[in-house]
């Protein structure tokens, strides 16, 4: 449910993890990447409180707080799909009709037929396909990337791995993917 009192805190944190990475950006001499967003089903949240009291939310909050182009990011809208060098980028893909989520990295490679990366689930899932012609096709879910302990969730389920990929090699959806633990940066950055 929406909680208008933590909505502003939400976006202010957002805004300092940008003005974070952009600001250290900014300081390389080297290119600055292409920032690409994937908005999530928490985003998408203000979407549908602003539809279910229009009246008194619509033109007070927006997706508009998360200042994406602001600092330079390409946007795509929940569910909706960004495709980059063959890969498509999701939140997370869909089973069927009903726009439930896949729930495993092998069953996203057999209902999209093509590489993909999604977040949304705690942990980490990967499965390896290849098409008729031998293009290989890796999907991968990945949606871990804090530190802190959901308070949702129990400490069985709250025991997961942490950490994001990189992908190296990238050419028409194929990859080589490296996965770097919250755990190895804190140890190599001594942050």
């Amino acid at each position: 449910s929406f909680e208008g009192r933590r909505y502003w805190k939400d976006i202010e944190a957002g805004i300092d993890a940008q003005d974070r990475i952009y600001t250290r950006l900014k300081a390389r001499k080297k290119k600055k990447p292409k920032f690409i967003r994937t908005l999530g089903n928490h985003e998408h949240r203000i979407d549908r409180a602003i539809d279910k009291d229009a009246a008194i939310l619509d033109g007070v909050i927006s997706t508009k707080d998360l200042m994406s182009r602001e600092y330079g990011w390409e946007e795509f809208p929940f569910l909706k799909a960004a495709k980059v060098d063959g890969i498509h980028y999701s939140h997370y893909f869909t089973s069927g009709v009903l726009g439930r989520p896949c729930t495993s990295a092998a069953a996203q490679l057999n209902k999209k037929h093509m590489s993909c990366v999604a977040g949304h689930q705690q942990g980490r899932d990967i499965a390896y396909g290849k098409r008729a012609d031998g293009t290989e096709m890796t999907a991968i879910i990945c949606g871990s990337c804090y530190e802190h302990d959901k308070a949702y969730l129990n400490h069985q389920t709250n025991n997961h791995w942490r950490g994001l990929y990189i992908l190296h090699d990238v050419k028409d959806g194929s990859f080589d993917e490296m996965p770097v633990s919250l755990k190895y940066l804190r140890k190599r950055y001594a942050v």
